[in-house]
């Protein structure tokens, strides 16, 4: 009990942003993203989990223009910042109620199809292609990350498996894993704590992944002062979005020695194009997202609610 609630504690303390928003696109009137939920991609077409209030909806976006605005009839279910996915039928997947359910949508009316009791905890559902992954909570190190679920038991996709660390809190910390969609039905993952020396892995839907080095901002040193929950690790990576095999977007999360929980924090203020050529972009505010990317330009979701598209040479 004590394990799981914190790895959702600092799942959300890790994904969080404010409740207040701009003007995004002119395909149909301003809607702000309230909380970033999590991001799916079918060809250029970008889908985000926004956990509105008001109401939770998913917000569909042709580039930087949002098109569609879809309100999820979903009842008393809690739903999770924990991800979103698209299967072959065009019908939406994610998680509610702290992660032990999984809600499958219709993407035309947004009414619930299903509604499945989960016999695990779930911290993450994403696609990559045609098969809906999740990544349960994991305590024991050697156990996969992402499993796709079939004839009544699960199985491990891809060669990532969980870590182990000194203690149970450190278990919990060291294996928060997120995803995010990205073009091609590739899929980019990364670990939520980890090195200073940052990586990104690449999966294609057979579940071979691909580990790309990206730059780093964060600072493992003195300069913190935290004793709290993840004061001895770094957390470099927020967001990032495959585009080809010679081109990735990445967001940071911590920059500097303190951690992204800390007061004076600074995190997410960096875009980088990995590939050739490289690339930096710095923002003018904390980053939350990257809603869509090509090889030149990147649409970021600043952490305010607001959007902007850059461009790098």
């Amino acid at each position: 009990m004590i394990l799981r609630s914190l790895a959702i504690w600092l799942a959300l303390v890790t994904m969080t942003n404010v409740a207040v928003g701009k003007s995004l696109g002119t395909g149909v009137a301003p809607v702000p993203v309230h909380h970033f939920g999590g991001r799916a991609v079918l060809g250029s077409s970008a889908f985000v989990l926004d956990l509105d209030p008001a109401g939770t909806a998913i917000l569909f976006f042709e580039g930087a223009e949002l098109r569609k605005v879809l309100r999820l009839g979903i009842g008393k279910i809690k739903i999770e910042p924990y991800g979103i996915a698209l299967d072959s039928d065009r019908r939406f997947h994610i998680l509610g109620n702290r992660g032990r359910v999984e809600v499958t949508v219709d993407m035309e009316t947004g009414s619930v199809i299903r509604v499945a009791d989960l016999e695990f905890v779930c911290l993450g559902i994403w696609n990559s292609g045609h098969e809906i992954l999740m990544a349960p909570l994991r305590s024991d190190a050697g156990e996969s990350v992402l499993v796709r679920a079939g004839l009544g038991r699960l199985h491990g996709f891809s060669s990532l498996t969980s870590r182990s660390g000194q203690t149970l809190v450190d278990n919990a910390i060291v294996n928060l894993f997120f995803c995010g969609g990205g073009e091609a039905s590739r899929l980019s993952c990364w670990w939520g704590a980890g090195e200073v020396e940052a990586g990104v892995f690449v999966l294609d839907g057979s579940g071979k992944e691909r580990r790309i080095a990206v730059p780093s901002l964060a600072i493992r040193g003195a300069a913190s002062t935290s004793k709290g929950l993840g004061s001895g690790f770094v957390f470099p990576v927020r967001d990032a979005f495959f585009v080809d095999e010679d081109v990735l977007w990445v967001l940071t999360n911590q920059e500097g020695a303190l951690t992204p929980v800390e007061p004076g924090a600074v995190r997410a203020r960096h875009l980088f194009r990995v590939g050739s050529p490289a690339a930096t972009i710095p923002l003018v505010r904390e980053g939350r997202a990257i809603v869509q990317a090509r090889r030149t330009q990147v649409t970021v979701l600043y952490a305010d609610g607001s959007l902007e598209t850059l461009s790098s040479q």
